[in-house]
């Protein structure tokens, strides 16, 4: 079986991702080159139950209705069909991937979204088993372990575009 998220294009600026989503459609997602810090980004690919069990364990969430919600709540967030309208470019405009933080200074882990909730919302709500995220390297391993599709795999931007 193909896993669910697949390495679609590699240049020395971009890493294009494809996610099967359900119904055979598929989304595409980029991660860029930046003029710094390609060394301190990850990229884990989640496993989308793990990750929801993470967000949802976040303690002062900054969206609990989306962080805590489910599908209809979801699709009924004001900004998704903005991103309705970004997911439709397809390959030939990729959205960018999320940024998401792994914390296990309290009792029990969780996920923060730094940037690209929608982005995340909209990949659940369209059946993504999986997704790839970006998060700092020194956070990636653990990510993978505890929520990543295969766990203790990680890669580092700065590695994937040979910089």
């Amino acid at each position: 079986m193909n896993s669910p998220v697949q390495t679609h294009s590699i240049d020395s600026q971009k890493i294009v991702f494809s996610i099967t989503l359900e119904n055979n459609k598929t989304a595409y997602m980029v991660c860029e080159r930046k003029n710094y810090l390609n060394e301190e980004r990850g990229i884990v690919v989640l496993d989308a139950k793990k990750f929801l069990t993470l967000w949802k364990a976040e303690p002062n969430p900054i969206a609990p209705e989306l962080s805590k919600g489910t599908r209809s709540d979801w699709v009924n967030d004001r900004k998704y069909p903005d991103t309705e309208l970004g997911f439709q470019q397809g390959q030939n405009n990729p959205v960018p991937l999320a940024k998401i933080v792994f914390n296990e200074s309290t009792k029990e882990p969780y996920i923060s979204v730094n940037d690209g909730i929608t982005r995340i919302i909209w990949l659940l709500a369209n059946g993504a088993t999986a997704f790839p995220v970006e998060c700092n390297v020194g956070e990636a391993e653990k990510l993978s372990f505890s929520a990543g599709l295969n766990q203790g795999e990680y890669l580092v931007v700065a590695d994937l575009l040979k910089i």
